[in-house]
């Protein structure tokens, strides 16, 4: 995790866990931040910048750690080393220096989306869902991250955190139709494939082809219609199949046609699946 990660740093250094640090929501303990590096370190950082330009990568290295040692609270000599360790290829001493720059820099959206593809390439999940969970705080309504952090957590059977992001997007205004009719398709597999509520999962799916029929594929009418299926109700299951091979693209007419009354879905859709994974 991240605290485990910065700490194995820090103890490398011989770093004490209480020097000129502050403990934050996650429990992790870092530096405090301050803008500017000591004046009687300029020198320092600046013969590490200039070995590691001269092609001394361990010299430089070297350097900075020893400004870390004496300014644990400064994001340049992090900066510097994340570029060595890039360089050489070590992801894992590259992981753990950036997870510290995050950390500093905790309002910079693009390295905690760096942190977490990083951790994602290493095969650590968990720390991935962290970082861009952090990411989401500082731009809340971005889809495609919400997307990864919903899709991340159905990777780590944590369903229910996944299907709550889906569900979060269906009730944005903004979204477009081909993505409502996606995250749809994925809200139903949740539903069913997690065996927690079939006849949601088929009206997840109704709704999308009634509002966004445009957006209509073939594996969004399978889907429906195999649930359907399962679900005994014959009929719905063929109308819904002649009317898109033999029809082309839903229309929302064709769908509440293939309905009867009592089985139509509702149109506020997120409320009634909320209700279902209280």
């Amino acid at each position: 995790n991240m605290s485990q990660q910065v700490q194995e740093f820090f103890s490398e250094l011989d770093i004490s866990c209480t020097r000129q640090r502050r403990r934050v929501s996650t429990g992790l303990k870092v530096p405090r931040r301050k803008s500017m590096l000591p004046a009687h370190l300029h020198s320092v950082m600046g013969g590490a910048n200039l070995r590691l330009a001269r092609g001394d990568p361990p010299g430089a290295i070297q350097l900075c750690r020893e400004v870390i040692r004496q300014a644990p609270h400064v994001a340049e000599p992090y900066l510097t080393l994340a570029t060595i360790y890039e360089d050489l290829g070590d992801r894992q001493r590259l992981l753990q220096i950036l997870l510290i720059v995050a950390h500093l820099k905790r309002s910079d959206y693009d390295v905690w989306i760096k942190v977490g593809e990083l951790a994602l390439e290493l095969g650590d999940k968990p720390l991935a869902v962290q970082c861009f969970n952090k990411a989401s705080r500082l731009e809340p309504g971005n889809p495609g991250l919400m997307l990864r952090r919903a899709g991340l957590y159905c990777e780590l059977q944590q369903s229910r955190k996944g299907l709550d992001i889906y569900l979060q997007m269906l009730e944005d205004k903004d979204i477009d139709g081909k993505s409502f009719v996606e995250v749809s398709k994925e809200v139903a597999r949740l539903y069913h494939g997690k065996g927690l509520d079939t006849p949601r999962a088929i009206e997840a799916l109704q709704v999308a082809l009634q509002r966004h029929s445009a957006h209509a594929d073939e594996e969004t009418v399978n889907i429906l219609a195999e649930l359907l299926i399962l679900s005994k109700r014959y009929q719905e299951a063929y109308d819904v199949i002649i009317s898109f091979y033999h029809m082309g693209p839903f229309s929302a007419h064709s769908v509440c046609d293939a309905e009867s009354e009592q089985s139509k879905p509702s149109l506020s859709l997120t409320a009634a699946l909320r209700m279902s994974i209280a």
